[in-house]
């Protein structure tokens, strides 16, 4: 092989005839690419010249500068061969008024126009920064790409991963392996991620992680804007934050609004509790969750379900809209909208009310709801125009009573014992297929299964007839088991609604058996008229006084009386007695104010 050297000193390149061997100045050839000019040599300190078998060499020292189509190349020292520039030492490129690129070293292949630096590589475009030790760049097209790790920049966010691709041109880059993406209060981790320059827009297209101040988003398909700090997360879509997670076919975040909207499937978790609905959204701010479209909601307290539930955990403050469904601890509410406060029990709801105790197994049917909370934790229902319905379920039956109004109470007496009371005030009714009775107060003992009617009561029985100032029914087995009637207590019975059998007291005891009048004692200044048949014809009408009197009966009717104690008796014929005047004191007879079940009540249709 031989060689041969030639120095040259000078600021400019001098123009120069071709050197030995080649025939041709190195620098006079062009690329073999279409449409790319000749890389020319613009200035230089002192060069030398090789002349190899292989191909010339021209060696550049001192303030190297060149340029090939609006490309400039700087550097300390650059070695020129037929097809390749070789540059060190403050190696600069500046492309496009826009594009500067800052390595240790260079080697660019002219006619492919394809450059490669190592060392402190700084790739400057516009406000973005790449920092690598080597990088590979594609100069006609604006292409490059590292496989050692890099580092992009701009302003407040950085990205770096191990592998990436940054394209000028379509204002694109591709990132791969580790890749980390920090900004003010946010991290983003992944595997692989598209970065949209012009829109600062990330595009995942591997499962990423991404951690602000507040929460972790963690998803395998979607996008997010690093400026306006907002995006989407798609497949396996979870959210984490405050003591709370949510998935969903979609997550909407925005960073600065702290808002989050999920769409399709959406689900929630927090500590004590969960929700589900087609859509969520959520603030950071207010701690509010919005449940829409087949919502649902459960905690420690409650579960709730509906179209529409907007829920706040720290306030406890519940709304449920359309087909909404509140249960807690033992009671059950169906409505159409329902407002609570579960740190309070306070609450209104409204629009056909089905609330439940499904423990006492009682039901009111109601327009309005107020739920006063409370130690009593008071409830009250009521109706825009009718009244509201209340039934009991017994066992083989059911009782129902309506009012103008009807008030739930709970509380616990001296020994922490749990006391329930119904009350139903004004134009109170109450049915059931053996009972029936009117009073315009009522006050139902759920735990002691009574009920006492005050205020001008009265009670059927088939074809009987009770009134006093108090009367109270016991219940036993979701049956009857007796009645007791306070203060100015009479029975009317009649046949025919022509003779009146008549029975007064002070109090009187009824005791049923299987739903029907086995017996009744009358005690205090007891008094009865009673009409005595023979066969079916009246034989007489008999008047008896005394302290207490017992009456027994058979087939629901009298088959026995015993009076005790100061008896006093009178037998009347029939044609002889004054009926008329035979009327006990407090005689009134409303037989056809008896509670009828068509007639008194609006009763569901699920009820029958």
């Amino acid at each position: 092989m031989s060689i041969c050297q030639v120095q040259v000193q000078g600021q400019q390149r001098p123009e120069r005839s071709p050197l030995p061997g080649q025939g041709r100045d190195i620098n006079s050839q062009r690329d073999t690419i279409p449409g790319l000019e000749r890389l020319q040599i613009r200035n230089f300190d002192r060069s030398v010249f090789e002349v190899r078998d292989s191909g010339n060499v021209q060696y550049l020292y001192g303030n190297v500068r060149a340029f090939q189509d609006s490309t400039f190349f700087f550097s300390d020292t650059a070695m020129l061969t037929d097809g390749a520039l070789t540059a060190w030492g403050n190696v600069t490129i500046l492309q496009a008024d826009t594009i500067q690129i800052f390595a240790d070293s260079l080697y660019y292949d002219r006619d492919s126009s394809y450059a490669e630096l190592h060392r402190n590589v700084v790739f400057i475009n516009g406000d973005q920064q790449l920092t690598t030790q080597v990088l590979y760049y594609n100069i006609k097209e604006k292409i490059a790409y590292y496989t050692g790790g890099a580092i992009l920049s701009r302003g407040d966010s950085k990205l770096q991963s191990r592998r990436g691709r940054y394209e000028a041109n379509n204002k694109m880059s591709f990132f791969e392996r580790d890749v980390r993406m920090t900004g003010p209060d946010l991290v983003l981790r992944s595997e692989a991620l598209i970065y949209m320059m012009d829109e600062d827009k990330v595009i995942f297209v591997a499962p990423v992680r991404m951690q602000t101040s507040d929460a972790t988003i963690y998803c395998e398909k979607g996008f997010f804007f690093m400026g306006e700090k907002k995006g989407e997360f798609e497949v396996n879509a979870q959210y984490t934050g405050d003591e709370r997670k949510v998935t969903g076919d979609k997550i909407v975040y925005n960073d600065q609004t702290k808002e989050v909207l999920v769409e399709g499937k959406a689900v929630f978790i927090t500590e004590d509790g969960w929700g589900s609905a087609e859509i969520l959204e959520y603030s950071e701010n207010n701690a509010d969750i919005i449940l829409l479209g087949d919502a649902h909601f459960f905690n420690q307290e409650n579960e709730v379900k509906g179209e529409r539930i907007i829920y706040n955990d720290e306030t406890g403050d519940l709304f449920v809209a359309g087909n909404a469904y509140l249960s807690r601890e033992q009671t059950t509410i169906e409505a159409y909208n329902i407002q609570y406060n579960e740190k309070l029990g306070t609450g209104n709801i409204e629009g056909n009310i089905v609330w439940t105790d499904t423990v006492s197994k009682i039901q009111v049917i109601c327009d309005l709801m107020d739920i006063l909370g409370g130690e009593s934790d008071e409830v009250k229902a009521y109706n825009y125009v009718s009244k509201p319905l209340m039934m009991v379920f017994l066992e083989k039956d059911t009782m129902f009573i309506t009012s103008d109004t009807l008030t739930s109470i709970e509380y616990k007496d001296s020994l922490e014992n749990v006391n329930k009371l119904l009350i139903g005030d004004n134009d109170v009714v109450i049915y059931k297929h053996d009972i029936q009775a009117r009073s315009d107060s009522m006050t139902y003992f759920i735990t002691d299964s009574v009920f006492v009617l005050t205020q001008n009561p009265f009670m059927w029985s088939d074809s009987t007839q009770f009134s006093a100032d108090t009367i109270s029914i016991f219940l036993k087995d979701d049956k009857v088991d007796k009645v007791i009637m306070s203060k100015n207590s009479l029975i009317i019975n009649t046949e025919d609604l022509k003779f009146f059998n008549q029975i007064q007291g002070r109090e009187v005891v009824a005791y049923f058996v299987d739903n029907a009048i086995n017996n009744f004692v009358v005690q205090g200044n007891a008094m009865s008229i009673y009409y005595v048949k023979e066969g079916d014809a009246y034989s007489g009408v008999n008047v008896t006084e005394c302290s207490t009197l017992r009456f027994d009966f058979r087939n629901n009717e009298i088959s026995d009386i015993r009076g005790y104690k100061d008896v006093k008796q009178k037998m009347t014929p029939m044609l002889k007695a004054d009926h008329n005047n035979l009327k006990l004191d407090g005689f009134i007879w409303i037989f056809d104010k008896k509670p009828q079940l068509h007639k008194d009540f609006n009763v569901p249709q699920y009820v029958y």
